[in-house]
């Protein structure tokens, strides 16, 4: 009785606070020089989230939490140098009403702040040689399905670089670029999640040729890899090239297409064990049609191969579906199936994951997006979204992070179901 009570009083309070919106007046930004503005921005809102230890249903538990973020972005907008800042941080807080399950886990020590910075730089925007860089670095507690099935801490830092040329007429352009992603998990998530630390680089080099002015030809190339300092028994094993060419643009009017195929191979220049390669195909389908100014159907098929720890690398098989259309007055819906289904390399680590049916590990993973938003000005929008998820695998894995039970393995098998009310406001 008295958890209902308080997830009316909950409701009812975050109601109160959808209603104040976050920036008193419509505006341009505050101005800081001729050329400079900042936008502070603020979301609100309340959600229930099914399960959000990510447990299979006979001990999965659900509970309410609350959103709150804030932050803001600088721009300096020019052709010659283009400057962009994002800054954001925001607070989920669980309400802790649903008690704790069997294994006698609750949510309140999901309850957490994150969020992060970034910058990006333009130059020579519309010149035959321009460049760009970003970086970034972020505080994430998503979960990892991919190797704890559980939430757990990391920062995240990141940087990539390019610069393209478009000679004479600009219809043919290279751009090569470099890029690198490092991975920092929480020291409380043990054994699982050390493992999971990396550090990875990548490259790629990609040309085009603009023979219509909506339709191009394209030829990506990409290479990654992957270092793990505290599994070094993961090293080595992959660190993926692949190569694709293909057409985009439109066809008619109202549909617009992706044609793409290549091929790639999971030992490249650093890889160094003898045996565990792979060779595949690699490719993007997309069709995209208009069927008026305010209805887009997409519809889209992807394969690619990616380093992964534990495993050396994966097969990623995936399909997609969107829909998105515009109404009167702001409301807009929008929508997006997922379903994924992965393979992977031999593993490396039995310790810490245990492949329970045939010999090599496969997941599947699907999601189905709906989002109601209505945006009557510029500067705000308020928003519904209904979002279920479902993932399961032939893997069982050893338990880390928040609310995990050192040694114990788990199945990591879930099915989510999360909606959410929010009120987002841009200065």
């Amino acid at each position: 009785m008295f958890a209902k009570q308080a997830q009316s009083i909950a409701l009812i309070a975050v109601m109160v606070v959808l209603a104040v919106p976050t920036a008193a007046l419509a505006g341009r930004g505050i101005r800081l020089t001729d050329e400079a503005r900042m936008h502070p921005l603020g979301q609100t809102g309340v959600a229930f989230d099914s399960n959000p230890h990510r447990q299979k249903s006979g001990n999965a538990f659900g509970d309410l939490f609350l959103i709150l973020q804030g932050g803001f972005e600088i721009a300096i907008p020019s052709d010659r140098l283009d400057v962009r800042m994002s800054n954001l941080v925001s607070y989920h807080h669980y309400l802790g009403l649903s008690g704790s399950n069997e294994g006698g886990q609750s949510t309140a020590a999901l309850s957490t702040v994150k969020g992060g910075t970034s910058l990006q730089l333009l130059g020579n925007r519309r010149g035959r040689v321009r460049w760009g860089t970003a970086a970034k670095i972020h505080r994430l507690d998503e979960p990892e399905p991919l190797n704890l099935g559980v939430r757990q801490g990391r920062w995240r830092v990141g940087g990539d670089l390019f610069v393209e040329w478009r000679p004479g007429g600009k219809a043919l352009g290279m751009k090569p670029s470099v890029r690198f992603t490092q991975d920092s998990y929480d020291a409380s998530g043990g054994v699982g999640a050390a493992k999971l630390d990396r550090f990875a680089p990548g490259a790629r080099l990609d040309f085009d040729w603009r023979f219509l002015p909506r339709t191009q030809i394209v030829l990506n190339n990409a290479w990654q890899w992957a270092y793990y300092p505290n599994d070094a028994g993961a090293n080595g094993f992959a660190d993926p090239v692949s190569s694709e060419v293909g057409l985009m643009g439109q066809v008619t009017p109202r549909l617009s297409a992706i044609i793409a195929g290549g091929y790639a191979s999971t030992q490249f220049l650093l890889s160094t064990q003898p045996t565990g390669a792979a060779q595949t195909f690699t490719g993007h389908v997309e069709l995209r049609y208009d069927e008026r100014r305010k209805v887009t159907w997409r519809l889209g098929a992807r394969r690619r191969v990616l380093p992964t720890t534990m495993f050396g690398y994966m097969t990623d098989n995936s399909v997609y579906a969107r829909y998105s259309e515009r109404y009167r007055h702001g409301f807009r819906v929008v929508s997006q199936l997922t379903g994924s289904l992965r393979s992977f390399g031999a593993l490396t680590a039995t310790d810490v994951i245990t492949i329970t049916e045939g010999n090599e590990r496969s997941d599947l993973n699907a999601s189905l997006n709906v989002s109601l938003l209505w945006q009557p000005k510029k500067w705000w929008m308020a928003g519904v979204t209904e979002r279920f998820e479902y993932f399961t695998t032939n893997s069982a894995f050893k338990q880390a992070g928040v609310g995990a039970e050192a040694g114990t393995i788990t199945d990591p098998s879930f099915g989510r179901n999360l909606m959410m009310l929010v009120f987002e406001a841009k200065y």
